[in-house]
């Protein structure tokens, strides 16, 4: 019997199975992810129907996590453009594709779907099905594609022609092999023909062009989802794709309503590519049913409601009770049904506070029902995590009821339902820690080259024998030998233009620079260029002896080796509420590789802001402390930074008894003193600070590792106050800083190296544009953060006028909550706007450049 089967025991649940599917409209309040995820099962499993899911704010990927648990058909999440209604703007790819695919799995039939998508993606226009259908299909090996065809038929898709297929949207062709990047898929794929016919497909690397395994078939939609609109004369929408006789549930009927005004205010609401509200209305109102979730009913407009305070069970004679409210400005009617759902610290009498203790209370109370018919699920990620529970539970002598199992799943939350006797307890409840459950997420194991088909016409690049150009693009000309051949065209001082052949393309590397200043051009035909290489190339051969007399001091004095992995430490490791990247995994093997060898460690870990390099540290601190009992010393360039590695840290090993110290400017010099005699005794293992960490008066008991952020941040006196620390202990330098590949290869030998180059899963690539200032074009960009419900920075490096810029902006989005942040406010101020915006109490952020030192908010 499946879980969603069991609930039916439950009169409620029970009655509501069986007359679901006879109500027109149905309201239901006070639903969390998890007993939201077992109704929408149950009306799944009653109706037999499609379920499109309305959401106002974007919580649909934790509900379709939890809807994983239950025995649902298959579950799509269709995401918005996150575009603005009017703005002449191209989605990302990644969206598109993601979109085209769901509309063709929607085509075709089968067993009932469930769609979670927010309001703006119901909005939204789509192609036809008549349109789309022919133009959306699995290639497979044996399928025979007219070959001379191809070029014309991929182009109107809207694929774009290129040498090398390196980024989603472009095909190549050479010989009977194609080349393509389709938006669906996280690789491109190589296609070998035979004539007409497919002979093999493989997946290969964008950057490297290396195959990495054969496939047996991939999927090819078009690539421009507002090409195909532009040319519709009948648009679809969402529903058209569900079918006539699809169940519509609009979900937290409050943050619908607050996204409807934020839409209907916006200009070009009545786009070619946007619905307004009344015309989706109009498209629902002839389904045979619709149902509504909210929060509380007296939350809508002019609604009175009796309903009980808090989240629990609700008593009273009628299941169904006939109430009218407002949404959107309409007037509604439903069906209101009382749900029988407890959370689980509701039923089990558990007070709100921390994690780790409400997760203690909830065991303890566990033991009043050993003896209940209580028909009790526990939930663990793994199996280490389920051998540590039932650890616990003998350790604390706590006795479980009879009908007790243990499952693996993930779960935000658990409940109750007492009337049929049925818990659902995950880790989660005790833990405070959610784990996403999110398939594998392959990346690139390859150092990024800077290759030809990486650059944009008008970057700056560096020649090897000729100095920084201009590049221009790639042009057709004919060879030394007269043949028609590929030339990158380089722009130099004065005009002049050099052509280089694609072959030679490895000559090439895009200029990084350490000045704000744009450096001028060389001069052909000149010596200058030369000078300046032999000079740089002295610099860092000084700067590698310097690293290797450093490096042999230290090892000469060796490093102290570390045992492997204590089971404490790969429970921390599964803690992690996210599936790692590969090249976190390769940093990760790394630095235990150098852990546990007799060499201290000296690694750069580089990686963007966002790419998993804080996770990466928080592996190698916490080994040092749980494995070697030392200490760890973590130096990051300001105050802002740590602070939030503090509360990173904090939050990250809060089960573990692991003491964690900060000292900055911002804390009390009564606090810091103590803080401080703390990490000289040993009761602090890990102290993270700013360059205060250096000074004379901070002494540790056992250091045995430095995490060192963004060192280049760090002025000389300060370096060297960190090569006398240094010797003899562990060092791990995090950098969000590109290097350039020469310098990576001139350090190889002299430090060991890791990049983090992989992006964590659904991170949508950074687009940058430098334009000229303009209100509109501010207000726009802002806009579209808050319509998907992100946060934005706006830097202003002036203090004296950051104030009158925010009053600006919030003239432009009146509607929008703006703080302001810079190194001159007290320690209490900073510390209130940094919280406000990192919890999402404050929508933009006006600041100066104290946020740029790594600063991580995912939502902006």
């Amino acid at each position: 019997m499946t879980f969603t089967e069991k609930l039916l025991s439950s009169p409620r649940l029970s009655e509501l199975y069986k007359e679901a599917p006879k109500r027109h409209s149905l309201l239901i309040e006070n639903l969390w992810d998890t007993p939201k995820a077992a109704i929408l099962a149950l009306l799944q499993k009653a109706t037999q129907k499609n379920i499109l899911v309305i959401t106002g704010e974007k919580r649909e990927g934790r509900l379709a996590n939890d809807l994983d648990y239950f025995d649902l058909n298959k579950t799509y999440e269709f995401p918005s453009w996150e575009t603005l209604p009017g703005e002449e703007i191209a989605p990302s790819p990644d969206i598109v594709g993601k979109r085209l695919e769901i509309l063709y799995h929607l085509m075709s039939k089968g067993a009932p779907r469930l769609v979670l998508a927010p309001l703006q993606a119901v909005l939204q226009k789509l192609p036809s099905i008549e349109k789309l259908k022919p133009i959306c299909n699995f290639w497979t090996l044996g399928e025979e594609i007219p070959f001379d065809a191809l070029a014309s038929f991929l182009t109107a898709l809207g694929y774009r022609r290129e040498v090398v297929a390196s980024d989603k949207g472009q095909f190549a062709l050479r010989g009977g092999i194609l080349d393509i990047f389709p938006l669906s898929s996280p690789d491109p794929f190589r296609i070998e023909f035979v004539g007409d016919t497919i002979e093999s497909i493989r997946s290969y690397d964008p950057i490297g062009q290396k195959s990495i395994g054969k496939v047996e078939s991939l999927f090819l939609c078009p690539a421009s989802e507002p090409e195909l609109l532009k040319a519709e004369t009948s648009p679809a929408f969402l529903l058209d794709y569900l079918g006539d006789n699809t169940l519509v549930i609009f979900d937290d009927l409050l943050a619908l309503e607050d996204k409807y005004v934020a839409l209907k205010g916006l200009p070009g609401s009545r786009s070619r590519f946007f619905a307004t509200m009344d015309e989706l209305f109009e498209k629902i109102a002839p389904l045979p049913r619709h149902y509504w979730m909210a929060e509380t009913l007296e939350e809508l407009s002019n609604t009175e409601s009796n309903r009980p305070a808090g989240r629990g069970f609700y008593s009273g004679s009628e299941p169904f009770k006939e109430v009218n409210f407002e949404m959107v400005g309409a007037s509604l009617k439903a069906d209101r049904w009382l749900h029988p759902f407890h959370t689980i610290r509701d039923f089990f009498s558990v007070e709100e506070t921390t994690a780790a203790a409400s997760g203690d209370e909830i065991l303890s109370a566990l033991s009043r029902y050993s003896k209940s018919a209580l028909n009790l699920h526990i939930l663990t990620s793994t199996p280490r995590e389920e051998t540590a529970l039932k650890k616990k539970l003998e350790d604390d002598a706590i006795l479980l009821p009879p009908d007790t199992h243990f499952e693996r799943g993930y779960l935000s939350s658990g409940m109750v339902v007492e009337d049929a006797q049925v818990a659902l307890l995950p880790n989660t409840e005790l833990t405070g820690r959610y784990r996403i459950r999110r398939q594998k997420w392959r990346g690139t194991t390859h150092t990024p080259a800077a290759e030809f088909h990486e650059l944009e016409p008008g970057s700056l690049v560096v020649h090897f024998h000729n100095g920084i150009g201009k590049y221009l693009g790639v042009e057709k000309n004919k060879n030394h030998l007269g043949e028609e051949s590929e030339f990158m065209v380089i722009q130099y001082a004065q005009g002049s233009k050099l052509f280089v052949p694609i072959a030679s393309s490895h000559l090439v590397s895009r200029y990084i620079g350490s000045s704000e200043e744009l450096p001028t051009l060389h001069q052909l035909g000149t010596q200058k260029w030369q000078k300046m290489r032999i000079s740089a190339q002295q610099a860092i051969v000084g700067y590698a002896e310097e690293l290797l007399r450093f490096n042999a001091e230290r090892e000469i004095k060796g490093g102290f080796v570390y045992p492997e992995d204590s089971d404490e430490t790969l429970s921390f490791t599964e803690d992690f509420p996210f599936v790692e990247t590969d090249d976190q995994l390769s940093a990760i093997q790394s630095i235990h590789t150098d852990m546990t060898s007799a060499k201290a460690m000296d690694r750069l870990v580089c990686g963007d802001v966002g790419y998993g390099k804080t996770e990466v540290a928080m592996r190698a601190a916490f080994k040092a402390v749980a494995d070697g009992k030392k200490q760890v010393a973590v130096l990051v360039p300001t105050t802002v930074l740590a602070m939030q590695h503090y509360e990173t840290f904090s939050e990250r090993m809060a089960s573990y008894p692991i003491n964690i110290g900060i000292i900055s400017r911002f804390e009390p010099p009564k606090k810091v003193r103590e803080t401080l005699e703390k990490a000289k005794s040993g009761a602090i293992d890990i102290l993270i600070g700013t360059h205060r960490i250096i000074s004379k008066d901070v002494a540790f008991k056992e250091l045995g590792l430095i995490i060192i952020d963004e060192e280049q941040r760090f002025g000389v006196r300060a370096k060297e106050a960190l090569k006398k620390l240094k010797v003899g202990v562990d060092c791990l330098t995090l950098s969000a800083t590109p290097i350039p590949r020469t310098l990576y290869f001139s350090l190889i030998g002299a430090r060991d190296v890791s990049i983090i180059n992989t992006p964590p899963q659904d991170r949508l690539p950074i687009k940058s544009a430098i334009v000229e200032r303009e209100p509109q074009l501010i207000q726009n960009a802002l806009l579209r953060e808050l319509s998907r419900d992100g946060q934005a920075f706006f830097i202003h490096n002036r203090v004296e006028s950051i104030n009158r810029v925010a009053e600006d902006l919030q003239k432009l989005v009146p509607e929008a909550r703006i703080v302001v942040g810079h190194g001159q406010m007290s320690a209490d101020e900073l510390d209130i706007v940094y919280h406000a915006f990192k919890n999402g109490e404050a929508d933009i952020l006006v600041a100066t450049t104290i946020v740029e030192n790594g600063i991580d908010i995912p939502n902006a």
